[in-house]
């Protein structure tokens, strides 16, 4: 069935886990989304680095007049109190930033570290700078108001006892919304250890729902970030592992709200999966996952006015079906904006007929600067 949807779940088949990942950026090499549990992990916080004491320390780096930072209650990891970031006009391109000179041992190895919520579409990360090299730690995750603690190595160059570190907010910037910082630490390596989270799932999770809960009309989201379906019509099954729901390709669907940490956008990178078993019928294009926009013109195409297209900010996960183009019925199948006026780029897989009422797992993933892939693995491959 296509119809107007925001986020949607929709198969005519049975799936048991719908997982969906932003990839994390360029120099982070880990990120996890609490809740955490209080008193694990060692990490060493920079003088002031948990704003105890205010910005004292902290000076305010704003060569645009585009923002600057306070001190605020509202989020804190350790104390009361983390330093906000606060735009003071919407903009796109390098904005402003807290900064303060670090003492570090030449030749030693360290982990940056920090906790963020990136409650905003702006890029929120440490940078660590000097004329010989440069770490940077990001927020992977946009509009969550969960802490992510997000953190990377790097060693010393030789020559190098201080560095300039920068809590940095810049990117594509929209004047009500904010970001946050605390608990910034450089740690010897060998010391470094993360917090333990209750829900420790995968870097970058935006949604998780394993379909476990085995009745009820909520899909729950583990993921933290509060993004519950509400399921129509389909009916709880047994798994590849524990509870699935089963739909009939007519009506059935598990639909989430149009929560921003679902929107990738045309220039967000991204990874979806599921677990899956289908068997064969005759609905044309049978989606798993997909993100639609409501059309912007009226006629497309002609012949099928119900059609909606992905928009210029979604995605579409789905199985290959159409009698009009044959040898290729059951093959896996993506589609992701390029950002373009109803732009997107396609890409159908070799994986063979998916209609063999078999487990399989199946993933997408959007890299904005590669490809588009698919892949597919069967269940105790």
């Amino acid at each position: 069935m296509r119809k107007r949807i925001s986020m949607v779940i929709i198969m005519g088949l049975i799936v048991c886990l719908i997982h969906l990942a932003l990839a994390g950026p360029a120099g982070a090499l880990s990120c996890s989304c609490g809740p955490f549990i209080p008193g694990t992990g060692n990490w060493t916080i920079v003088s002031n680095g948990d704003f105890s004491n205010g910005l004292t320390g902290w000076l305010n780096e704003d060569p645009h007049n585009r923002g600057s930072f306070a001190i605020s209650d509202e989020y804190a990891i350790s104390g009361d109190t983390s330093a906000k970031a606060i735009p003071s006009e919407s903009f796109e391109g390098w904005g402003f930033a807290l900064y303060k000179s670090v003492s570090v041992t030449p030749n030693q190895e360290y982990v940056l570290s920090g906790f963020f919520v990136r409650d905003c579409h702006a890029s929120l990360y440490l940078d660590l700078a000097d004329a010989s090299f440069e770490k940077t730690v990001a927020a992977s995750i946009p509009y969550s108001t969960n802490w992510q603690f997000c953190w990377d190595y790097f060693t010393v160059p030789p020559d190098v006892n201080q560095v300039n570190l920068r809590l940095c907010y810049d990117g594509i910037v929209y004047l009500a919304e904010h970001g946050y910082f605390d608990d910034v630490a450089i740690t010897p390596a060998n010391e470094f250890e993360p917090p333990l989270g209750v829900n420790p799932l995968d870097v970058g999770l935006v949604g998780y729902w394993s379909f476990d809960e085995g009745e009820g009309e909520i899909a729950h989201d583990k993921s933290g970030n509060g993004n519950d379906g509400t399921i129509h019509e389909a009916n709880w099954a047994i798994g590849a592992k524990g509870n699935a729901l089963s739909f009939d390709g007519v009506n059935d669907f598990v639909q989430v709200a149009n929560p921003n940490s679902l929107n990738f956008g045309s220039t967000i990178d991204f990874t979806m999966m599921a677990w899956i078993k289908a068997e064969n019928f005759q609905q044309l294009y049978p989606s798993l996952i997909s993100r639609r926009d409501p059309p912007t013109y009226t006629e497309w195409p002609p012949n099928d006015p119900d059609w909606i297209p992905i928009g210029n900010n979604g995605y579409l996960l789905f199985l290959w079906n159409d009698p009009a183009l044959p040898g290729h019925d059951g093959n896996l199948s993506g589609e992701m904006s390029d950002g373009a006026f109803q732009g997107q780029i396609n890409y159908l897989s070799n994986s063979g007929n998916l209609f063999d009422d078999t487990w399989h797992h199946v993933a997408m993933t959007g890299d904005r600067d590669h490809y588009l892939k698919v892949t597919v693995q069967a269940l105790g491959a």
